[in-house]
């Protein structure tokens, strides 16, 4: 997931870094523009960010792509792999429990009466 989503995430920075690095000092470097793009992910400097650069339709578009790209698209796919890795880990915990039916809390095994006792 990472390593699909981080080229797009360098393009949009590289193309912030190329439209804005003279009207914002936040896009002055590839640094910045990267810490940028991070914060504006995670809601951080939005308005900020739209005042600086301040670049008519253009700097609209860009940071909307980039939100809507980034901040609904793959954040809610990262968001859904860490509740399917919970759900299976959950799953895993309970069948184990389920598995370790005839010992105690101790782990000591409680007599089972079998067809061949009776």
């Amino acid at each position: 997931f990472i390593v699909g989503s981080f080229p797009l995430f360098m393009g949009f920075a590289c193309l912030g870094m190329a439209l804005y690095s003279e009207h914002s000092i936040k896009f002055s470097s590839l640094r910045n523009s990267l810490i940028t793009l991070f914060s504006l992910m995670n809601g951080d400097v939005l308005l900020e960010t739209a005042r600086e650069i301040q670049n008519g339709l253009l700097g609209e578009l860009y940071l909307v792509a980039f939100m809507c790209i980034f901040a609904f698209a793959i954040m809610s796919v990262f968001v859904s792999i860490i509740q399917d890795a919970y759900a299976s880990a959950k799953r895993q915990t309970n069948s184990s429990v389920i598995q370790k039916g005839s010992e105690t809390s101790f782990g000591v095994l409680r007599p089972t009466v079998s067809s061949v006792d009776a």
